[in-house]
């Protein structure tokens, strides 16, 4: 029997319960077990599997610790210590997020480079002692932001400014749709089939905004159900030329 275990404190139970999530459907393809515990200040993952599917889960465990570090933690660590009064929540998590995914592929190649699987591993030490050139690169884009704040503030730089960051974002999607006739649902079209991806408050600007980011499309479809909304005047300003509005 392989066992693992991925800690972190108790008040980031959202990272171990999204790491629970991803590798969800691994671990009931090999009859594996997980199990998320809270005890005292801490939270974990425990898993196990037969010993014969240990390089199967530690390969899956590989690509979601990467994406937890990231994209997750590396979201939390910029919104704490990037000091932008904006007095829109929405565009400064909009323009958390599309730092979030700057220089991505050379941060999750460090992330990987470090990643080495025993008994167990502790997210917030992991970070502080084997990410530690990781950690001075965030310092330094948030240092470099809070810099330049004045800049950044005035409303129409900081409209372009997020404009040109999305736009040189990769691609991670072709086609997205936000079908707001019908509550506020986002969907994936692929090879002209459509997946279901998240359910939304009609008024959730701020997880909308961020969701798109996440999945950067190439086109963004909006079935707008006759509606003249925020979000619909958002999204056609900062995806620019990628959205369709369907009336």
């Amino acid at each position: 029997m392989w066992e693992f275990c991925v800690e972190t404190d108790k008040k980031n139970i959202n990272l171990i319960n999204y790491i629970s999530e991803r590798i969800a459907d691994t671990i009931a393809s090999i009859d594996g077990v997980q199990s998320v515990i809270t005890l005292g200040n801490t939270s974990s993952l425990a898993i196990g599997c037969e010993q014969k599917y240990k390089k199967q889960i530690e390969g899956a465990l590989r690509v979601v610790l990467c994406d937890t570090i990231c994209e997750k933690m590396k979201f939390d660590f910029l919104k704490k210590h990037i000091n932008l009064i904006i007095n829109e929540e929405k565009l400064f998590d909009a323009f958390v997020k599309v730092y979030t995914y700057f220089d991505s592929e050379l941060e999750r190649k460090i992330v990987l480079r470090s990643l080495f699987f025993s008994k167990k591993l502790v997210l917030e030490s992991f970070f502080h002692f084997r990410l530690q050139s990781l950690q001075k690169k965030w310092e330094e884009m948030c240092n470099l932001t809070n810099c330049n704040s004045t800049l950044f503030l005035q409303s129409e730089t900081f409209i372009e400014l997020l404009k040109f960051l999305i736009s040189n974002l990769e691609s991670r999607s072709d086609c997205l749709v936000l079908d707001l006739a019908d509550g506020c649902r986002l969907y994936e079209e692929k090879n002209n089939k459509i997946f279901a991806l998240q359910n939304f408050e009609i008024d959730d600007d701020i997880n909308i905004v961020t969701s798109m980011i996440e999945l950067c499309p190439n086109k963004i479809k909006i079935i707008s159900g006759g509606q003249n909304s925020e979000i619909i005047s958002l999204l056609g300003e900062l995806f620019y030329g990628r959205v369709e509005i369907i009336r």
